[in-house]
């Protein structure tokens, strides 16, 4: 495609800047990107760069409007979300997203569920510690 993956994802990202409803954001997407497979990687990541935007850093906004845009809905609420939780840190995520999880997550590894969400995040971030030599291992 003329522009790249790069140049897709910044239509993504300006029709979030354009958009003044998640109604109107979709529209925009599934104009430019309805084409593609419900799981191609293109109309998917141009969907959460562009929630993102649109968020603007406010998580249920953010996650609803890269679920509402359709298509990978699974994955592209995880990948926000995820993103999010990164960016606003667990104690600006809203509670009624957190209360019904129970700090618990099963996970399909055999023998690590159930495992707390915040000790995958306590083990994630030590580990990035450790590659960039922000702890005491290296």
């Amino acid at each position: 495609p003329a522009g790249g993956g790069v140049g897709l994802l910044r239509r993504g990202i300006a029709a979030a800047e354009q958009a003044g409803t998640a109604e109107e954001l979709q529209d925009r997407l599934w104009e430019m990107f309805g084409a593609y497979n419900w799981v191609h990687t293109i109309n998917n990541a141009a969907a959460c760069a562009a929630a993102i935007v649109f968020g603007g850093g406010d998580f249920t906004q953010t996650l609803t409007a890269a679920v509402c845009c359709g298509w990978d809905t699974d994955c592209n609420g995880a990948t926000v979300g995820s993103f999010l939780g990164a960016f606003c840190g667990a104690s600006r995520i809203p509670e009624h997203w957190k209360q019904p999880l129970h700090d618990t997550l099963y996970s399909g590894i055999p023998d690590f569920h159930p495992v707390s969400i915040s000790a995958c995040a306590a083990r994630s971030l030590a580990v990035y510690d450790r590659l960039h030599g922000n702890g005491s291992e290296k």
